[in-house]
């Protein structure tokens, strides 16, 4: 759960699944020792109390729904109610239909009508009626949910980030990025405020916030990702650092850091 870069919030409750799946194992066992099944117990207690924990949000039900891999087929085969499984459609249905509007229909004035009566026989209406219906399932994120489920090894961000790419007006897609892109822990951010602690050093106290906020986010994409060249960051720090004079105690302090970024950099 606290791996970094790793664990979405879509995988908590299936992870969770999987240890209760373990654990009950060990506590059903009769050739174990009794204090293995004891402990087997008091562990589906504290498992149990964080697995309530995920029904005081929407967000774990709602991005299960949305990722690929899992989507209303996983309350299916871990047998969820009917019931359950019909409040997190309509959770994820409401978020969809009010936070992600069509350009459209958002673009659209409203202009207030007086009520009317309906007028023509019933047949007629609950056919126009059972038409609108029909329209209103066949939209973008029941098709989704009809569709058959991504392998397990699937990467959800990028599955939806293809999507987006293809169909940029899709509504479905920019809120499972934004969805989907959060954590399963908090590990992350604790990390970037021990980062930033290491990186205002005595020696760097005169750093400004921005360069503090600068070095510490470069100093996560060189950790994390590729796309910037380290050798070629080095040599922009070392001949910044050689071209400037410092004259101040603020200006010193920003050549410390480069020539320090460099060093740090190149071991």
């Amino acid at each position: 759960m606290q791996s970094s870069n790793d664990t979405l919030i879509s995988a908590v409750i299936p992870r969770i699944d999987d240890l209760v799946c373990v654990i009950d194992d060990f506590k059903d066992d009769a050739s174990n020792h009794p204090a293995v099944r004891s402990a087997a117990i008091r562990g589906l207690t504290i498992l149990n109390k964080y697995y309530e924990k995920t029904d005081e949000s929407f967000v774990y039900r709602t991005t299960m729904a949305l990722d690929p891999r899992y989507k209303l087929q996983y309350f299916a085969d871990q047998h969820w109610p009917a019931d359950w499984i019909n409040e997190v459609k309509n959770i994820v249905r409401r978020v969809y239909k009010e936070d992600y509007p069509s350009v459209a229909a958002a673009d659209r004035p409203i202009s207030p009508r007086k009520p009317r009566a309906p007028s023509g026989d019933w047949p007629s209406l609950l056919r126009k009626t059972s038409k609108a219906v029909s329209q209103q399932e066949r939209d973008e994120l029941a098709a989704f949910w009809a569709s058959p489920c991504e392998p397990a090894e699937t990467d959800p961000l990028q599955h939806w980030l293809g999507v987006l790419v293809g169909r940029p007006e899709s509504r479905l897609a920019r809120m499972a990025i934004d969805y989907l892109s959060a954590p399963a822990s908090s590990v992350d951010a604790e990390r970037a405020f021990s980062r930033g602690a290491l990186t205002v050093t005595h020696r760097r106290h005169a750093l400004s916030d921005t360069s503090t906020r600068n070095s510490i986010v470069l100093g996560a994409w060189l950790g994390a990702t590729n796309i910037i060249p380290t050798d070629e960051l080095i040599r922009h720090f070392q001949n910044k650092a050689s071209r400037e004079q410092p004259a101040s105690g603020s200006d010193s302090a920003e050549a410390d850091v480069s020539m320090d970024s460099a060093n740090e950099m190149s071991t």
